[in-house]
């Protein structure tokens, strides 16, 4: 009996992943459990039928662009149960493509005696299905987003920055998250593209202008802002669903006690919300700085082989999630990257680096075993005291670990291994 390929165990993986994830779309679809996808069509809907797109008083607002409620008409062209459906399947497609991609720019500057481990990419979601599936469970964009910042990185790979704020602008009118992305791209000089992005932010969101009209299109804008500031009231900004840094400061120093605090007890230590903000910025600037430098060159090289680009963007999207005032846990979607880059660094020197599988392990257990704990009360605590954003801190540790000092590993088994193959086929010839 032959033992299956690497290629072909991966095919097989990904028609269960593939199969799993339609199944649980088809389950919602005949439930008619459209959860946040409700609100996406509903502001397509609006937008195609001229009716007003923000501050509906018989149900929840549509919270998003317009640009991203004109990407939405499409799926407002067949039913609510079959616009559904298509927005799983779309969500699935670009989880494959965010895969592939990773793999390929993970093992961009691979030899040809490197073995590819492309099992580690699917093992992944392991760590973070709370992260992962909540995405599918809510219907929610994020799988969306990260696509079109994975896109973004994708031109600027190949040097076409353009392109590249582009798609960073699609990303940042579906959530304004992706704009922390824009600092860093400075620091990278990369101009071109912050350039291109600040010019087609504007420009996407007039096009919704060539349905509306410009005197209703300029008003349903305006609403926008408005509704996007009155979205990040107290209750959004200290709630425990968000796991932001922000959130975790507020809710723990602040004596502005919100509606949620209130409701369920709990103490504070009494802080202004002026030092709360205080606190905040400087730990957010000094998050954000520490991922600036770039990666050690020893990454690059046997037997790590990744390309500093990956590292970079897998690195930023941490900080970026983290450090956004409001940050619900499908958001955290964005360190898959981190954790498939700790993965591979982990296998590829055998586990010996001890310090990062500790914060690996630790990570796990605060991110993702603590919040499925089976009490309601007790995943109430977990989320208020921020214990998955903890966890996503020792995620931090363990990457920046493994950027800046990672194990020197000789890569003596990995170059010989193909020659010594290549002798013992030599002499069964002779």
């Amino acid at each position: 009996m032959k033992t299956p390929k690497n290629s072909q165990l991966l095919v097989l993986a990904a028609i269960f992943f593939v199969s799993f994830l339609i199944f649980r779309g088809i389950e919602d679809t005949v439930n008619k459990n459209y959860h946040d996808f409700y609100s996406y069509y509903k502001g397509g809907l609006a937008l195609r039928t001229g009716t007003p797109l923000y501050f509906d008083d018989e149900e929840p607002s549509f919270r998003y662009s317009p640009f991203f409620a004109l990407f939405m008409i499409p799926f407002t062209l067949v039913s609510p149960q079959t616009g559904y459906f298509l927005w799983i399947l779309l969500m699935i497609i670009q989880t494959l493509f965010i895969f592939a991609w990773a793999r390929s720019l993970a093992d961009k500057n691979r030899s040809s005696n490197s073995p590819p481990a492309v099992w580690l990419f699917g093992a992944s979601l392991l760590l973070i299905p709370n992260f992962f599936m909540t995405n599918f469970d809510k219907g929610q964009a994020n799988i969306f987003i990260l696509f079109w910042m994975v896109w973004a990185w994708i031109w600027l790979e190949r040097n076409r920055p353009i392109q590249a704020g582009l798609c960073l602008a699609v990303a940042i009118l579906a959530k304004v998250m992706p704009l922390l992305l824009l600092p860093f791209l400075i620091w990278r000089k990369q101009l071109k593209c912050v350039i291109s992005c600040v010019i087609s932010i504007p420009l996407l969101l007039m096009l919704p202008w060539i349905i509306q009209g410009v005197p209703e299109g300029l008003a349903t804008l305006k609403n926008w802002i408005i509704w996007t500031k009155q979205a990040h009231d107290n209750y959004f900004l200290a709630g425990q669903a968000n796991q932001s840094l922000f959130a975790a400061v507020h809710r723990l120093f602040s004596k502005q006690e919100s509606t949620y605090m209130m409701e369920h007890g709990f103490a504070t230590l009494k802080a202004p919300l002026e030092i709360v903000k205080i606190t905040y910025a400087f730990l957010s600037t000094a998050l954000y700085s520490i991922f600036l430098f770039r990666p050690n060159e020893r990454l690059s090289k046997p037997p790590y082989f990744f390309s500093p680009a990956f590292l970079d963007f897998a690195g930023i999207l941490i900080t970026v999630t983290l450090i956004f005032p409001v940050a619900w846990k499908y958001a955290f979607v964005n360190v898959l990257l981190s954790v498939m880059a700790l993965m591979i660094y982990l296998y590829r020197n055998n586990g010996r680096d001890f310090a990062v599988l500790g914060l690996l392990a630790g990570f796990f257990l605060l991110a993702t075993i603590f919040p499925s704990l089976p009490s309601s009360t007790a995943r109430i605590h977990v989320h208020f005291y921020s214990l998955p954003f903890a966890g996503t801190l020792l995620l931090t540790a363990a990457f920046l670990k493994m950027k800046h000092r990672p194990l020197q590993t000789s890569s003596t088994r990995i170059s010989k291994a193909p020659s010594e193959g290549r002798s013992r086929l030599t002499s069964n010839r002779e």
